[in-house]
């Protein structure tokens, strides 16, 4: 058996996959798994892709004196929030784009954190796995 998976899930109990031996970017070894059940997770390394069925993705622009992951966070919640899409608390994750002085601009996405957690607490609580990435299509 593998130690480590990349998953996409068909349930919140069964998982699709590919079993690999190495690091995500040297695999030696790696086979499909078309049906992997939580039993058959223990204790393994997950890389995990998720298709939420609600997000928000935007490429925004900023003018920031200082990169400051805090402040950012609360500019594009701030940004969310003036849209007034989510009604239920989410997670932002984003990759800077480019970068000029004080410019950033950047990709961001908005994911609900209940589309999240479904996931992340069965795969810790139940079958004691760690999830390394969350990764969306």
């Amino acid at each position: 058996m593998y130690r480590n998976y990349i998953l996409k899930p068909f349930t919140e109990a069964t998982f699709e996959g590919i079993g690999f031996e190495g690091s995500p970017s040297k695999i030696k070894k790696y086979e499909y798994f078309p049906s992997l059940l939580l039993e058959e997770l223990k204790h393994k390394n997950l890389y995990l892709l998720l298709k939420p069925s609600q997000f928000f993705y935007e490429i925004y622009q900023l003018t920031l004196p200082i990169y400051n992951p805090q402040i950012l966070r609360i500019k594009l919640k701030e940004r969310i929030d003036s849209l007034g899409y989510f009604t239920k608390p989410y997670y932002i994750f984003w990759k800077i784009l480019e970068k000029r002085d004080t410019f950033y601009r950047l990709a961001y996405i908005a994911i609900e954190m209940e589309e999240i957690e479904k996931y992340r607490t069965r795969l810790k609580e139940i079958a004691s796995a760690r999830v390394f990435t969350l990764t969306f299509l």
